[in-house]
């Protein structure tokens, strides 16, 4: 089994599991796979739901999730992106909680969108998009490799993920965050830099990001100070209008051992 089915399959299944306990009146929870054994997307897809079937074999053989026993249902999707929807709805009405989609964005996106607009968590064993859950990305954002977003999180404009980072708190525009757990990590300066941002704007936006997370009162009063600071510096603006939108996750912060300038990634 992989190892990132190992990780996020059963805290997935806990989490639907623990939302549809009080509601559900039958011992089971059905999973669904819309996924290909069949055509060309075979050769991507069978390992990883035989994957979840061994999952959920070595799951349920543990005594389930929160007394109930999960149960696969499976429907080829033969490598067609109309039968994959037709599979998705089927996988719908048969009242799965969670669906596992194709090893492909293009081939998996019409199970995704039929999965979100029911309100079933879709899971890609390695396609990424927001259809994949309930997630705000700015543009020019860049994810690393095998990196991972919480439900809910919004990443900013600019923002750069290193990779094999979990985010699960909200990043600031032109931000940079790494770390398993990731953390604020500094300025995204080489992202900037590609975009054609001056030296100048990149030296007041990380004076601004100093003043926000590193400067003196609390952080309610940090933003006010940084956004009457930089009232004509449209960057900063754009990340003070972030902070203050708020949203359901946190926003991330730079770890508390870390000191202003600490950051290679946002040095000038």
């Amino acid at each position: 089994m992989s190892v990132l089915l190992k990780l996020v399959f059963p805290a997935a299944i806990l989490t639907i599991a623990s939302a549809t306990a009080a509601a559900a009146e039958d011992n089971e929870v059905l999973i669904g796979a819309a996924t290909s054994f069949s055509g060309w997307m075979a050769a991507f897809d069978t390992s990883p739901t035989h994957a979840a079937e061994i999952a959920i074999q070595d799951i349920n053989a543990a005594g389930g999730v929160l007394g109930k026993k999960l149960r696969l249902v499976h429907i080829d999707t033969k490598t067609d992106a109309a039968q994959t929807a037709r599979a998705a709805q089927d996988l719908v009405k048969q009242g799965v909680k969670m669906m596992l989609t194709a090893c492909d964005f293009d081939s998996g996106a019409p199970a995704a969108l039929v999965a979100q607009q029911a309100g079933v968590l879709a899971m890609s064993s390695c396609g990424a998009d927001i259809k994949y859950g309930n997630l705000t990305i700015g543009n020019n954002v860049f994810l690393g490799g095998n990196s991972a977003v919480h439900q809910f999180v919004r990443i900013g404009e600019g923002v750069m993920v290193g990779g094999l980072s979990g985010a699960a708190a909200s990043i600031v525009p032109f931000g940079f965050a790494k770390g398993q757990i990731a953390t604020l990590d500094g300025v995204n300066v080489v992202g900037l830099r590609r975009r054609g941002t001056s030296r100048a704007e990149l030296h007041r936006l990380r004076q601004a990001y100093r003043t926000l997370f590193h400067g003196e009162g609390v952080f309610a009063e940090r933003i006010d100070k940084v956004a009457a600071a930089f009232a004509d510096d449209p960057l900063v603006q754009k990340v003070i209008a972030f902070v203050r939108a708020s949203g359901k996750r946190p926003l991330m912060h730079p770890p508390a051992s870390r000191t202003a300038g600490d950051s290679e990634a946002d040095g000038l």
